[in-house]
């Protein structure tokens, strides 16, 4: 019997603390040409902002030292989100373009969503984030 009981307060615990377990989001930026500058991502929170710069729910910055940059985001609330984020290469804080708007600089979108001639969706973008997800962004050019 008192086996029994604690097997049930483990399970109960077990149960309660995934319950509570902040969400966490790990995010791989990958094809990384160029070992120095910065990982500029925005995490966006709904499609009237996204991909606006200075527009962002939140915005994390990851030094590049290698050709692919890992960081985990421990401080969103369970959410829908989206994010675009660029390799500020030359270390200005800004997504460089040229005078009629064309990346200047590697850039890329959540579920590697393709930009044409314009960003792309919130909707082709959006994740979901409810405990612990782990996106993989390609860099585009």
């Amino acid at each position: 019997m008192m086996l029994l009981h604690t097997l049930l307060v483990l399970g109960i615990a077990l149960t309660t603390s995934r319950i509570t377990d902040p969400p966490k989001l790990i995010v791989e930026v990958v094809g990384i040409e160029e070992a120095r500058g910065t990982i500029l991502i925005g995490i966006y929170d709904n499609e009237k902002t996204f991909p606006k710069t200075g527009k962002s729910f939140r915005n994390v910055s990851v030094p590049v030292d290698g050709k692919r940059v890992k960081c985990t985001i421990d401080d969103l609330p369970e959410g829908s989100y989206a994010i675009a984020l660029c390799h500020d290469v030359n270390g200005d804080g800004e997504f460089n373009t040229n005078f009629v708007g064309m990346p200047l600089e590697p850039y890329g979108f959540s579920n590697d969503v393709k930009a044409t001639f314009k960003a792309p969706a919130f909707e082709d973008a959006r994740f979901d984030l409810r405990g612990q997800k782990s996106l993989r962004i390609e860099l585009q050019r």
